[in-house]
């Protein structure tokens, strides 16, 4: 007789409602895929010969990944999805993501700053994006982070100097939220080193 493990989401939906039966709610938690950011080294808007000042633009994401619930699938080919209630992001997907990939690739090749774009920078380029997907799935009696992002980055003038999809992804047993949040985080390190290496690769000499 086969025997049925729950998912890690479906447990910890059980518990949710166990602690609820018993009179009080969980905590939730929330999650970012990278410490905050500091100021810029750079002013930004302000491009030298060395490189490009980089306004990174929040992404689109697409559902149903725009929402501040994590997100989990019971194998990469099923179409059911289910959210963690008290496991959430701390802030939209689309800044999150566009937020931690503007501090991670501070130092690429042929970018001298690089921020998250405001109302009053003057870039010489911007970078735009759109999550594909970013999940959490049930694969083989493990946990599978992933995700894929579309970039693009154009000019002033609007002319694309360099685009890629990026992908990554992490797998490891996670027991909690938490441990399923820093399988997301080294997920989206990996779909970051592909970004800096194409950045690099397309603007570097």
């Amino acid at each position: 007789m086969r025997h049925l493990v729950p998912h890690p989401g479906a447990l910890l939906a059980l518990l949710g409602l166990l602690a609820a039966c018993a009179g009080g709610l969980p905590p939730t938690h929330y999650y970012v895929l990278r410490p905050p950011p500091e100021l810029p080294v750079n002013a930004p808007g302000v491009a030298t010969e060395d490189g490009l000042a980089v306004g990174v633009e929040a992404f689109a994401v697409d559902p149903p990944y725009d929402q501040d619930r994590i997100v989990y699938r019971r194998g990469r080919e099923s179409p059911e999805v289910g959210f963690y209630s008290y496991h959430r992001w701390a802030s939209p997907p689309g800044r999150l993501v566009s937020t931690a990939l503007a501090v991670g690739l501070r130092g690429t090749p042929g970018i001298v700053a690089i921020e998250p774009a405001t109302s009053t920078g003057d870039y010489s380029a911007r970078l735009l994006g759109r999550v594909i997907y970013l999940e959490e799935v049930d694969s083989q009696g493990t946990q599978e982070a992933r995700i894929a992002l579309e970039l693009e980055l154009r000019n002033r003038d609007g002319q694309t100097l360099w685009s890629a999809t990026v992908r990554g992804s992490a797998s490891g047993e996670a027991a909690n939220g938490g441990e399923i949040a820093m399988l997301l985080r080294e997920a989206f390190d990996h779909a970051l080193e592909t970004a800096r290496q194409g950045l690099a690769a397309a603007l570097g000499p």
